[in-house]
C-alpha cells in the first residue's frame, strides 16, 4: 500500500503573495516535519502550510492549507511521588507531552520551579529538561521545610504559566493537595 511505499513528505509555505513554494526540495520524515519545519516558527506569527505525501509512484495531491500559529504552551499538569521522606528525595512527575502541546507549539524544553511558600519567590531548579521528559528525582530536600512545586513548558514562543503548586512536606506522610502522596 501507499504507506509500505512512503519516501517522505513534502511541505509547501504560502509566501507574501499567497503562493505555495516548497519549503525545500529534499524530503522530509514525520520527525523532521514536525522538529524542523513547524518547530521553527515565529512566536505569534501565522503560517500556511500544504504538504504532500511522496511515494514509489511519484508526489501525491496536495493537503488542504493549514493554518499554524506558534504560541505559548498551556500550563503542565503535575503530581508528586516521594522516594521516602527521610531522604530529603521526592520524584516529580509532570503530564507527558512528547514535545506538543496543542496546535504548533512544539514544547523544546520544560522548566522546575521551587519555592517554600505557596505565593512566594520560585526559583528555578536549574536543569532546562527535554521535552521527552515526564519526571525528575529532587533531592537535598531540608528537614522540616514545606517545598512547593511548579513546572512550566518552554518552546519558541516563550514560556508558558507555572503549574498549580504542588506541595512536599517531608515531615509528613500523607496524601496534600496538588496530587503528591507521601
Amino acid at each position: 500500500g501507499i504507506v509500505d511505499s512512503l519516501l517522505g513528505f513534502k511541505v509547501y509555505e504560502a509566501n507574501s503573495s499567497y503562493e505555495f513554494v516548497a519549503v525545500q526540495d529534499d524530503l522530509y520524515d514525520s520527525t523532521q516535519l514536525v522538529h524542523e519545519v513547524f518547530g521553527k516558527q515565529a512566536p505569534n506569527e501565522q503560517y500556511f502550510y500544504k504538504v504532500s505525501v511522496v511515494n514509489e509512484a511519484g508526489e501525491g495531491p496536495l493537503s488542504e492549507a493549514s493554518l499554524g500559529r506558534l504560541t505559548t504552551p498551556s500550563a503542565p499538569i503535575v503530581t508528586l511521588t516521594t522516594a521516602a521522606p527521610s531522604q530529603h528525595t521526592i520524584y516529580l512527575s509532570w503530564e507527558g507531552h512528547y514535545g506538543w502541546s496543542g496546535d504548533y507549539n512544539l514544547i523544546t524544553g520544560i522548566h522546575v520551579y521551587i519555592g517554600e511558600s505557596e505565593n512566594g519567590t520560585y526559583a528555578d531548579h536549574g536543569d532546562l529538561f527535554s521535552q521527552f521528559a515526564t519526571g525528575s528525582h529532587v533531592d537535598g530536600l531540608k528537614s522540616n521545610t514545606i517545598y512547593y512545586f511548579r513546572i512550566a513548558y518552554e518552546n519558541s514562543g516563550g514560556i508558558s504559566e507555572l503549574s498549580s503548586p504542588s506541595i512536599f512536606d517531608p515531615a509528613t506522610s500523607v496524601t496534600l493537595p496538588g496530587n503528591m502522596t507521601v
